[in-house]
């Protein structure tokens, strides 16, 4: 069923859009920008798991908590050996590996469910001390069942998260105002706002990103900081030996991450069509106005006998795992048990 609300949402986009690239007073801006965002929420009320699925927005995250830490374990980092290419966030990959489970970060379905409380991103720094950082996941292909995609995840106690990214075209927007916004202290603030209530990828690549949390080195206001996905490292044979060397993402790989915000349907475009490829972002998870969202399942792995079953049926829970009465099936379809 087509979003009643779509056409108001393209002509309030359309308009700032074009008022932006016009005259960037922020004082002109303001109104508009006010008017499309209140608009993109009411959209966001009648988006659905299925029409977020067949228009290639819906992420996935599968994870299994393996240590549940809050801020109270010590972080556990990881040195790594200094790349030998510098270049944009150098420093950030030089500095250091930062386990998903050391205490940065919380993992489970509540901690994931606490990022959808704008409130407890409302001062700078605040998801540091509440460990609720931005993480890994899959932007999901239509033409594949949803078993088949993302990374392998075993074991009892697996789970997987499903939230819709925005239309591509009021994501872009989104990062465009946020850009310019920098250089404005009032335009800041209200871009801030909404960054708290907005679902958005920060990053995105076609494939693995050989990636973690890589300790931010200079910041000189004394507040942890951290970034998943600024750097990335892989053992790659060295041919004609028994030899494996660390080769580290390059600048121009890191920049691509990046501009994969602008036009993140290009994550799907460039991946191999080959059987167990699949592709890696990274996600902040923020408010979304339809309750069903963030959707939890209980995982059955990858190595499922079902995952080539379109009416394979995952059970559908709340926050704290219980069944909520409804399943989601493989083929992308929300349905009765």
């Amino acid at each position: 069923m087509a979003n009643p609300f779509f056409e108001e949402l393209k002509g309030k986009r359309e308009h700032l859009d074009s008022e932006f690239m016009r005259n960037k007073d922020w004082g002109t801006l303001l109104p508009l920008v006010n008017q499309w965002f209140d608009a993109l929420k009411k959209w966001e009320e009648e988006d659905t798991f299925f029409d977020s699925f067949r228009e290639n927005r819906m992420t996935m995250r599968v994870t299994k908590v393996t240590a549940q830490a809050g801020n109270t374990k010590p972080v556990n980092v990881y040195q790594l050996k200094k790349p030998l290419e510098g270049g944009p966030y150098g420093a950030d990959r030089k500095s250091g590996m930062v386990p998903l489970d050391s205490g940065i970060q919380t993992l489970n379905r509540a901690d994931i469910k606490a990022r959808f409380t704008p409130g407890n991103f409302a001062k700078p720094g605040d998801k540091y001390k509440l460990g609720l950082l931005e993480l890994p996941g899959t932007l999901l292909n239509k033409e594949k069942l949803i078993l088949t995609q993302g990374y392998p995840v075993k074991g009892k106690g697996a789970f997987g998260v499903f939230v819709p990214l925005p239309p591509q075209e009021d994501h872009a927007l989104f990062y465009t105002l946020n850009d310019w916004a920098k250089g404005n202290e009032g335009a800041a603030l209200r871009m801030r706002e909404i960054r708290n209530q907005l679902t958005r990828l920060k990053l995105g690549q076609s494939d693995d990103m050989h990636s973690g949390m890589a300790k931010i080195s200079n910041r000189t206001d004394g507040r942890l900081h951290y970034r998943y996905g600024y750097y990335g490292v892989q053992d790659v044979p060295v041919e004609g030996t028994t030899m494996k060397k660390k080769v580290y993402s390059s600048a121009e790989e890191i920049r691509n991450r990046v501009s994969m915000r602008m036009h993140y349907s290009s994550v799907l475009a460039g991946m191999s069509r080959a059987d167990g490829s699949y592709n890696e972002i990274v996600l902040a998870y923020r408010e979304h106005k339809n309750a069903l969202f963030p959707m939890f399942v209980d995982w059955p792995g990858h190595d499922d006998p079902g995952k080539d079953n379109a009416e394979t049926k995952m059970p559908v829970t709340d926050e704290n795992g219980k069944p909520v009465g409804f399943v989601l099936r493989n083929d992308g379809k929300v349905a009765l048990p």
